[in-house]
């Protein structure tokens, strides 16, 4: 289960003043999944920098193939709309600012004279001279490498520039809804060509063409690309290919002209921007806003990562590998294998717990993934306004499920509980018995629809919703309050830990319940949303946008896990049989050990005692029941493995490879297609091996 975190963030009491225990850090930062918010891209040779939003800046000295990061210096979560390489120096235009680096990026600093502007989004070179262009007081000039600068904003009735182009002696530069002309440095504007409601986001200079980039200010559809033939006197639309399309990027690159639009990818054209075509395939990202080249190499920078290619754009690979500043909306865990829901680069998954991961986009509309379950070998993604959309196996494509039953509205939570699948829109609950082919509204006694988690306890179902937490003895067909003792009647998250049903809340903490609903206490004084609650073998984890933690006792003490961390805000969460996994906001996914997070804490409390003997047995029942039944009780919690062998030594079967607590346990091997004969059963506990030697019988 996991579920959107974003319309609930309090953020109001970081969760490490209220903790009894820390717990040291042992988190790993995965190295991936990769993509990222590429807004500006500057590239010399095989070095290549790359400007994020909201993430810094990442360089790749391998021909953008590999990244690191390169923001030291800048302010955190710095946006980068604009990059650019003189020699040895490269220069940034943030959000806050230029900066600029003489040590290939390794240390950044402010570039403050002459300069009253923070928002700058575009350079351009004339001659010597370096053109900035900001958002708020128009173009800068610098005339001595960057060191002084100068507002040339004479003519202009926009100050808000957000492209620039050279061609010979003029200087082009497109605005909020107009293009303007200078020839002479700057010293005075004119404007050439005007359009309401577009604004010209991108301009290149192609032989004696200027070509104009366009994007809608409102809903009016864009008009693609303008043409100047004649230095600006006169415009005439590009037909066909780009018109209505949004125009972020334009690059020339030899002949050619690269259109980077929003949404529709990259766009060729090959006779001076007359006429375009889609560009290649394998672009699985359509939010172009960015592309550089040198040599026969071309790189597009994307809402979801960077794409490399040559200078015929027939086939683009993403190559993002050490940029993972995305962000994880939804966590899903089935065994080794990790599902990622991102904000609009579709989901990913892992097969080996996290070290690789494979992004699968095919069929599933650029959205926002709010919500991930797998129910067998079927996952299903829940999006922000598409609906929901289910995957079959790893190499096939997503298909949409629901349609026409389920609104268009955020699919915030997914959950599998037996044979049917719930799902919580704005629209209230939904619930699918034939693996998401039909779907059916589940909101009888739910005051304004709507659940936002969902647990089992003693035959029951339990949701939380907006009034409070709800129980259905017929499987969601109808629903009652079960509130008594709740302040805060908005739910956000339920889980189950033995006989206590807990209950997260949107300002006041955790509450727990004994009786099934029928009386909730508090069982913390925290006055922040409680996101995600999960019970993992006698342990209730947890998170808000700030911490993570987790009880071994009920909820009477808690502890801070998330200490070593270094991400803003968590979005998901999710464990398997033996990791952590915590999803943040642009910054990836984490993992831990569980049996690191319970050790340490027990660490702290008393000596790890060793191991007793265990009571271990293994037996089989005979001819009429021809299996081997294995049967443990475990002192304390340990990572249990069970194989059976037989004579040869070949195992046959692994039976048990997880994490275990204290308390008995039993396993059983159905051995009808087996061959008769004796079969060796082995357990290890921890540090201790058990063996024993069973007969099977026809």
């Amino acid at each position: 289960m996991a579920r959107h975190q974003g319309y609930r963030l309090t953020g109001l009491i970081v969760l490490v003043f209220l903790i009894v225990h820390t717990v040291s850090a042992h988190w790993e930062q995965l190295n991936g999944p990769a993509t990222g918010r590429i807004l500006s891209l500057a590239m010399s040779g095989t070095t290549v920098f790359a400007g994020l939003n909201g993430s810094g800046i990442f360089r790749s000295t391998d021909n953008g193939q590999n990244w690191t990061e390169s923001d030291s210096g800048l302010s955190a979560r710095e946006v980068v709309p604009a990059l650019l390489i003189i020699n040895d120096t490269i220069f940034a235009g943030t959000h806050n600012g230029l900066f600029c680096s003489t040590n290939k990026g390794e240390k950044w600093v402010p570039v403050t004279s002459g300069i009253r502007a923070k928002l700058f989004s575009v350079f351009a070179l004339t001659g010597k001279n370096i053109l900035a262009g900001s958002e708020t007081n128009g173009v800068y000039l610098s005339t001595n490498s960057g060191k002084n600068w100068v507002t040339v904003n004479s003519g202009m009735t926009d100050s808000c520039v957000l492209s620039l182009a050279v061609s010979n002696s003029s200087i082009f530069a497109g605005t909020r809804n107009s293009v303007y002309r200078s020839t002479n440095n700057g010293a005075k504007w004119t404007k050439v060509y005007s359009h309401p409601g577009m604004t010209f986001k991108s301009l290149t200079v192609c032989g004696s063409t200027i070509i104009a980039g366009a994007s809608p200010i409102s809903s009016t559809g864009s008009i693609g690309v303008t043409l100047s033939s004649d230095g600006g006197a006169t415009w005439a639309s590009a037909e066909p290919g780009l018109k209505y399309k949004k125009v972020e990027v334009l690059k020339t690159i030899g002949a050619a002209v690269f259109a980077g639009t929003w949404g529709e990818g990259v766009h060729l054209s090959s006779d001076n921007g007359k006429t375009w075509k889609a560009a290649g395939t394998g672009l699985t990202c359509g939010e172009v806003s960015a592309i550089a080249a040198d040599g026969a190499t071309v790189l597009a920078g994307t809402d979801g990562g960077v794409f490399r290619s040559d200078n015929t754009a027939a086939n683009w690979t993403l190559t993002s590998s050490g940029i993972i500043k995305v962000c994880i909306n939804a966590l899903s865990a089935a065994g080794d294998t990790i599902y990622a829901g991102t904000d609009r680069d579709g989901v990913f998954i892992s097969t080996d717990n996290g070290g690789k991961w494979t992004q699968i986009v095919s069929g599933l509309k650029r959205d926002r993934v709010y919500s991930l379950a797998v129910n067998g070998s079927a996952v299903f993604a829940g999006t922000d306004s598409m609906g929901i959309f289910r995957l079959s196996g790893i190499g096939s494509s997503w298909a949409a499920v629901g349609s026409g039953t389920i609104p268009n509205e955020p699919v915030i939570d997914l959950t599998v509980i037996g044979a049917a699948i719930f799902a919580e829109s704005y629209a209230g609950i939904f619930r699918s018995t034939d693996n998401g082919e039909r779907w059916g509204a589940m909101n009888t006694g739910l005051p304004n629809g709507g659940g936002s988690a969902f647990v089992v306890k003693d035959n029951a179902l339990f949701t939380g919703a907006d009034s409070g937490v709800f129980l259905s003895t017929n499987n969601g067909a109808s629903w009652t309050a079960a509130n008594s003792g709740l302040s805060d009647y908005k739910i956000l998250s339920l889980a189950v830990l033995g006989n206590t049903l807990f209950a997260g809340t949107y300002l006041h903490g955790i509450y727990q319940s004994t009786d099934n609903g029928g009386c909730w206490k508090r069982s913390n004084e925290w006055s922040f949303s409680i996101e995600e609650l999960f019970a993992v073998d006698g342990s209730l984890f947890g998170f808000s946008s700030t911490s993570v933690f987790y009880t071994t006792d009920n909820g009477t003490t808690w502890t801070n896990v998330h200490e070593g961390i270094n991400a803003a805000q968590f979005k998901s969460f999710a464990v398997n049989h033996d990791m952590l996994f915590v999803g943040t906001r642009y910054d990836g996914i984490w993992r831990r050990p569980v049996d690191s997070v319970l050790n340490a804490i027990n660490n702290t409390r008393s000596p790890r005692a060793a191991f007793p003997p265990a009571r271990f047995s293994a037996y089989t029942a005979g001819k009429n029941d021809p299996g081997i039944t294995v049967a443990f009780t475990l002192p304390r919690r340990e990572r249990v493995t069970v194989e059976i062998f037989n004579l040869s030594g070949t195992r046959k079967v692994p039976l048990v490879n997880q994490l275990l607590g204290p308390g008995p346990h039993c396993c059983r091997w159905d051995a009808r297609n087996a061959a008769p004969g004796i079969y060796t059963v082995r357990m290890c506990a921890g540090a201790e091996t058990y063996v024993k030697s069973v007969p099977v019988v026809r």
